[in-house]
């Protein structure tokens, strides 16, 4: 048909010289009568090629993988393994400043951080959950120093490891007129390493307590030495367990203390186990 090239596009195909060919393999194109044609370039497909482009997708497929082990490595060996970390900043946290949530402690980088925490505990929540997993409840104070009786976990004076919990106001200023006379008591007859509910495993409540084989053995709440009793032999096992492990740790600890441990180790502070209202 008049004016119609030889590739049927209405225009005459040019022949591609040597040159031609070459730059368009350097460019990775090809010459334009080849795109007409659906030709590609000779060595296009050449095994080298192939073998980067391979190389270059199972790099970009694995590059996260391959950094990121890197980076939380680097900012595991920025800090001691052991640091907690505030819940509102996510930074190493100061256990001189703290707050009570849900009948613990909760400790913050800053006063700032404390105090928008206390405007908006149930937003950092989870992060709070975070910090505690990380510095487990090896002892409970259950009685109170100065009566003797259950320890009350919104009776207290001081914050985090200095903090001493009573059995009501009226104990709290004995304890602060004369502290060293309750000193041995508090540490002889207040604390125990049981931490989880004798039957559930839940954290202790100081109140809901029991006398079994002359020992007491605490509970979570009234309704669980019921449920005690129907496997008595196992709960007790675990029982055992608990406090022997707890035990231990505490001990360890105490001694890296003695010997200087890096203050943001997790101490093993006496807390008082949340009481029902």
């Amino acid at each position: 048909m008049p004016g119609q090239g030889d590739d049927g596009t209405g225009l005459k195909a040019r022949p591609v010289g040597p040159r031609r060919r070459w730059l368009a393999r350097r460019s990775g194109t090809h010459a334009p009568d080849q795109r007409r044609n659906g030709a590609l370039p000779p060595g296009w497909l050449s095994a080298p090629r192939v073998a980067g482009a391979c190389l270059g997708a199972w790099l970009l497929c694995h590059a996260a993988t391959l950094i990121a082990p890197a980076a939380v490595a680097d900012d595991a060996s920025s800090r001691p393994a052991s640091a907690l970390l505030c819940p509102v900043t996510g930074q190493p946290a100061d256990r001189g400043i703290c707050a009570r949530f849900r009948g613990r402690f909760v400790y913050f980088a800053s006063d700032a951080a404390r105090q928008q925490f206390e405007r908006e505990p149930a937003r950092f929540a989870e992060q709070v959950q975070t910090q505690w997993t990380a510095d487990p409840l090896l002892r409970v104070q259950v009685r109170c120093p100065v009566t003797g009786e259950p320890a009350r976990g919104t009776v207290y004076e001081g914050c985090g490891d200095d903090a001493v919990f009573f059995a009501s106001e009226e104990a709290r200023r004995k304890w602060l007129a004369d502290p060293a006379a309750y000193r041995d008591r508090l540490e002889r007859e207040c604390y125990t390493f049981q931490t989880g509910c004798a039957t559930c495993g839940n954290p202790i409540n100081p109140a809901a307590v029991k006398t079994v084989d002359g020992r007491a053995l605490y509970f979570c709440c009234t309704g669980c030495p019921m449920g005690f009793e129907r496997d008595r032999e196992k709960h007790l096992r675990a029982v055992d367990a608990q406090i022997a492990s707890n035990k231990a740790e505490w001990e360890r600890r105490s001694a890296a203390r003695a010997v200087g441990a890096p203050a943001s180790q997790p101490a093993t502070r006496p807390a008082a186990a949340p009481t029902p209202p």
